[in-house]
């Protein structure tokens, strides 16, 4: 542990014998320090004892074999790829200053953090950058030579195999390394930087006896020359070209082309010949037939992904940008050796028919469309048996092409960085027909990363499929009548039209920004719409009738056809609406009724039954109007119904359809003394069997608990009671600690919930009454304090002005902050991630965050913006518009003003200036407003309908959609990068795609 310490900032500092202490005050002054210890925790294999465990303190359940090793520090965690594996901020974020640190961390530390596919990846990488691996002592099952001079006892074989492999085959031993190792170097299959590794090793271990004849052992002859003709040094050229500095920059050739072209133009040396040998190579690059395949893509990926070269592997540019450096000539030759070893992609449908028969292309064809073996066999006149045969055969001759292979892996290379690819786009590239597209699931089968989807005609990663399948699955089964998209994580732009089509087969239905169910009855959409209006009272008069009519068609798309008395009828028959007066209707879920209140009425109630034989709510409404007003009670209608929901079981309610209120014939005990009584013996217990010893209905168990005192609900949905915490020495302490929290007006309970936890005394007297998560801490708040309202996370005084998170965010982000500073402060609130998609969009529709860029946003409750520039921003969008139908990014771009002394004016800015000022910002995609900018002064109904209008004028060319696609991108109406379609207008009223790329335009559309 001292040698781990020795080299991690936040091991070194914080964790020794006061580790809890430690992390209470992390807590206290930085949560983002306390967060990042426990990361380091958590991927070191360090947790917490069983009885300390809860959200924050957790323990760990996985392997800590194999563990990484590493005894020297050379730096090697500045360029390793952990931005390959979502581990982009590691290296800031744990203060990450030595190799030395990843000293006995466990690779299964970072299961976490990476995704499953790239966890061998990444283990390989490891090895690659010099890490040891140390697996158990049963698992090594590699034999170790013994021999004394075998060269496998000096150099390990887990980081150089290749190597060792080398010397046994060419018989080298110890002795014999400096020969074998300049051998090695130009030897087939050697790559320089395993070899760099190699000699380094070596070096530092001085196994090398004389390392003169290793350096440089190679000699370019024509560059020797040419130095030496104008005063250069050779060696210095190469010493400075192989210098550490030089190498770990990115572009180490950088500087043999500045020494090169400085000789060029200060000595007027003449190089027609070598541009011209560059030019024929660019030309012969640009006119072969696979260059169309590469033309787009960045130079680096290609190299890297398929291990082209060493050299080049920071060369962002795209291949259709090379000609303009001087080295291009050499990345021009590596890519034209690449191209010409991939297949020629005209001719793929002939290397299909060469690999299977007809008559097997006949039966993978049925099979895709589902036929069952019997059924082919019938058609062709074979057994059963014979066509499982054929179909087998099949699939192994066209798996077994290597040209097949070959085109394949290159376009899954070619979408890599998609998670849904259509198979019309594979298509496309590979010039075969629609009808051969199950020849591509085929290949696919099994693939480690794709769900090849014959239903949707496409393939989908694995990991998105999952987590789509889980996301739906959860709403589908909780039975939400309207799933809004802002509290999806996996859908959008990429995957909506593949969840459209998947939703639908759950009776959802994209509607506007929500998926709403499609069979949801009248009276289920006015309840949903009545519970979205809970603080609204809807009249049954016009104006009432035409509120829920506009509401229910708008969100759920259901014509509503009936007149207003047939549709109060239904808002009658709703769950949850109840009469507060004569024709006025309200939701009540009776979930906010303040709990202090309700001891109040019922005292209330007792007191008239004291006066008369029975209590009237009108007389208690009318007498006690300030009390009424407190607790938003409307009517005395309204109040009714409250002790009716409430109350039933100690009075009787509803007697002679009365409104009166009659005491109980009996002695017999309350419900609340029924179940303190039950808990007192069984507590803590499940819903599911309280209601089933006691055959109460839920609602009645449900609504009951938030009136006690003493009984709370659990994350585990377990009823705990916790009668006699008041009596405990610490409660106190407790109780002032909430208290004081309270006079904010709010409580984040998950930073209250830190303190308590990170608390000796009051750690110790929660967990006793099984107060262990946020859920059953925020209960325990709501019933000491019975004012306070909200969620497990977030609860709020009904005398306060907050509601829900959003309300308070902004008072706890700095002026200027990024998104994911955003989300990581959701997150840790408790929330879910989603939480963080539906909070940006809060926050940026209600005005109180403006979107900066991509990645940073403006506090606008600390950023003050200024009046004079908004006036500035006003004054150029009028100008543009003089001529303009509407303005785009780029349009956005060009417009220079600064927005204080060290901020510009960004398109996110003025498109937020014209959206407040009565311009119209059109919604390319959901969550586009500000990445896709596009203003309009006309009002449009929607993204659709706007390039509708531009099409029908502007279009002249042939309507498909590569032409609409190269279209829409040079009016900057859709990203640059896409390569296909949005789906809006895909499934808009205005267009008409069909399966084989064409479109045409609805004229009744508008």
């Amino acid at each position: 542990m001292d040698e781990v310490k020795k080299h991690s900032f936040y091991m070194s500092k914080y964790f020794n014998d006061k580790v809890i202490d430690n992390m209470r005050e992390l807590y206290k002054q930085d949560k983002n320090m306390l967060n990042q210890f426990r990361k380091e925790l958590h991927i070191r294999g360090i947790g917490f004892r069983e009885e300390l465990q809860n959200n924050f303190l957790k323990g760990i359940e996985y392997n800590v074999y194999p563990y990484i090793s590493i005894n020297d520090n050379k730096d090697r965690y500045k360029s390793f790829p952990f931005e390959l594996f979502g581990l982009t901020q590691i290296v800031v974020d744990l203060k990450i200053n030595s190799d030395e640190f990843f000293n006995y961390v466990p690779v299964n530390g970072f299961d976490k953090f990476i995704i499953p596919e790239r966890k061998e990846l990444f283990m390989s990488k490891l090895k690659e950058y010099g890490f040891e691996l140390i697996y158990k002592q049963e698992e090594v099952i590699e034999k170790r030579s013994h021999n004394d001079l075998d060269i496998s006892n000096y150099v390990p074989n887990q980081l150089f195999s290749h190597f060792i492999k080398y010397c046994k085959y060419k018989d080298y031993t110890i002795n014999e390394i400096d020969e074998a190792l300049a051998e090695y170097k130009n030897a087939k299959g050697t790559r320089k930087k395993t070899w760099k590794k190699i000699h380094q090793y070596c070096v530092e271990k001085e196994l090398i006896k004389n390392d003169s004849i290793l350096k440089y052992n190679f000699h370019n002859k024509e560059l020797d020359e040419l130095l030496s003709s104008y005063n250069k040094s050779y060696l210095k050229f190469m010493d400075m070209y192989f210098s550490e500095d030089n190498l770990l920059s990115k572009r180490p050739y950088v500087y043999g082309q500045s020494v090169i072209w400085d000789i060029f133009e200060n000595n007027n040396v003449q190089h027609d010949h070598y541009l011209l040998n560059f030019n024929t190579k660019l030309t012969e690059l640009k006119n072969h037939v696979n260059y169309m395949y590469i033309k787009d893509m960045p130079i680096s990926d290609i190299i890297n992904f398929y291990e082209l070269s060493d050299i080049f592997l920071n060369e962002t540019r795209l291949v259709n940008e090379l000609g303009i450096e001087f080295y291009d000539k050499a990345i021009i030759e590596i890519l034209l050796e690449f191209i010409e070893k991939l297949p020629d992609f005209t001719k793929i449908k002939n290397e299909i028919l060469k690999s299977v028969s007809e008559r097997e292309l006949k039966v993978l064809r049925n099979r895709n469309k589902g036929k069952t073996l019997e059924e082919i066999a019938k058609e062709i006149n074979v057994t059963r048996e014979r066509v499982r045969q054929i179909e087998v055969k099949a699939k192994r001759n066209l798996k077994g092409s290597s040209e097949l292979s070959k085109m394949i892996n290159f376009i899954l290379f070619k979408f890599r960085k998609k998670s849904i690819i259509q198979l019309s786009q594979i298509i496309k590239y590979l010039s075969i027909e629609l009808e051969y597209s199950f020849i591509i699931a085929v290949l696919l089968e099994e693939n480690s990363k794709y769900l090849v989807n014959d239903e949707y005609m496409l393939l989908i990663s694995h990991r998105l499929y999952r987590n789509m399948k889980n996301e739906i699955e959860w709403y589908v089964s909780n039975g939400s009548l309207v799933i809004p998209l802002n509290e999806l994580e996996y859908i959008y732009e990429e995957n909506m039209e593949f969840a459209t089509k998947w939703l639908n087969e759950f009776n959802y239905k994209l509607v506007n920004k929500n998926f709403v169910q499609s069979n949801i009855t009248i009276v289920a959409a006015l309840e949903y719409v009545m519970y979205l209006n809970k603080d609204k009272i809807f009249i049954n008069n016009d104006e009432g009738y035409e509120a829920l009519k506009h509401q229910v068609e708008t969100l759920f798309d259901k014509e509503i056809n009936s007149n207003s008395r047939a549709l109060f009828s239904r808002v009658a028959d709703a769950k949850n609406v109840i009469l507060i007066d004569r024709n006025a209707y309200k939701y009540e879920d009776f979930e906010d009724i303040d709990g202090e209140f309700l001891v109040e009425i019922k005292q209330l109630v007792n007191e008239e039954l004291t006066q008369g034989k029975y209590a009237d709510p009108r007389v208690i409404y009318k007498y006690n109007s300030k009390l009424m007003q407190e607790n938003n009670v409307y009517s005395y209608s309204h109040l009714y119904s409250i002790i009716k929901n409430f109350y039933s079981e100690d009075f009787k309610v509803g007697h002679q359809n009365t409104l009166y209120i009659y005491p109980k014939d009996s002695n017999n005990l309350t419900a609340e003394d029924i179940l303190s009584s039950y808990l007192r013996g069984n507590s803590p217990v499940k819903i599911d069997e309280v209601i089933k010893d006691l055959k109460w209905k839920r609602n009645k168990l449900e609504q009951m608990i938030p009136r006690l005192g003493d009984v709370i609900v659990n994350g585990n949905q377990e009823i705990v009671q916790i009668s006699g915490i008041e009596e405990e020495v610490q409660y106190q302490a407790l109780y002032n600690l909430v208290n004081n929290e309270i006079k904010n007006g709010y409580i984040i309970t998950a930073d209250l919930y830190m303190k308590v936890a990170f608390d000796d005394k009051l750690s110790v007297l929660i967990n006793r009454y099984n107060i262990n998560d946020l859920h059953s801490f925020a209960q325990f708040v709501k019933s000491k304090f019975m004012f306070m309202h909200g969620y497990s996370q977030f609860l709020y005084s009904k005398y306060s002005e907050y509601r829900n998170i959003e309300d308070i965010m902004v008072f706890k982000l700095p002026k200027i902050t990024t998104f994911k500073t955003l989300r990581d402060f959701v997150v840790e609130k408790g929330y879910s991630e989603q939480r963080y998609y539906k909070a940006k969009e809060i926050l940026i529709e209600k005005n109180k965050i403006i979107p900066y860029n991509n990645d940073h946003f403006l506090n606008l409750e600390k950023f003050s913006f200024p009046l004079d520039v908004e006036r500035k921003i006003l004054e150029i969008l009028k100008c543009k518009f003089e001529d303009k139908t509407y303005i785009n990014k780029s349009q956005l771009q060009d417009i220079d003003i600064e927005l204080d002394d060290s901020l510009m004016v960004t398109p996110e800015i003025i498109a937020n200036v014209a959206k407040t000022n009565g311009y119209h910002l059109l919604e390319a995609y959901y969550g586009s407003t500000y990445e896709l900018p596009i203003i309009t002064v006309e009002r449009f109904n929607s993204y659709a309908e706007f390039v509708y209008k531009i099409v029908k004028e502007e279009f002249k060319d042939i309507y498909n959609e590569e032409n609409l696609l190269l279209f829409l991108k040079s009016y900057e109406l859709i990203n640059q990068n896409s390569d296909q379609i949005y789906f809006t207008l895909k499934e808009s009223d205005y267009f008409t795609f069909d399966n084989v790329g064409f479109f045409y335009l609805n004229e009744g559309g508008v």
